[in-house]
């Protein structure tokens, strides 16, 4: 089946939610932060506020709902 339920879905999640703790270490150490990535960004030269390619707040809430949608998938 494509998606789980139930019994299945628990049985699924469950090792996830046991090691919950270590989870979230090994994220940690693996993801970036916000700060760390608009550092970089910056370094590069590259945009990283919506201002910088002239867009408001609004502009990024009314677009990001269908930001999905702008690449091709093929």
């Amino acid at each position: 089946a494509k998606y789980l339920a139930g019994d299945e879905l628990v049985a699924r999640l469950r090792p996830l939610i046991d090691d919950w703790a270590d989870v979230t270490v090994r994220l940690r150490e693996q993801l970036t932060t916000t700060a760390e990535l608009t550092d970089m960004l910056r370094r590069a030269g590259a945009p990283s506020r919506p201002e910088d390619i002239s867009l408001t707040f609004d502009d990024v809430r009314a677009t990001f709902p269908r930001a999905m949608y702008y690449r091709s998938r093929y």
